[in-house]
């Protein structure tokens, strides 16, 4: 899967933050996957994720290096 260099920024053209909610942008971030294939990857190790209350976050680094391999 190869990201959109575009899609690396917010859409208003600002810098991505450090953790993405994993059914917001981190899915656009990655070509637009499903919910499905997000939380396979979650599983696998893939990409980290980090629980704050009840919800989860995938952490920005590991879409990068995701996308990077």
């Amino acid at each position: 899967m190869r990201a959109n260099p575009q899609s690396m920024t917010a859409h208003d053209g600002a810098p991505r933050p450090d953790c993405l909610r994993d059914t917001d942008n981190s899915r656009q971030i990655l070509g637009g996957i499903g919910k499905t294939t997000l939380y396979e990857l979650i599983a696998e190790g893939e990409l980290n994720t980090v629980k704050i209350g009840r919800r989860r976050f995938v952490v920005d680094s590991s879409i990068t290096s995701y996308i990077e391999r």
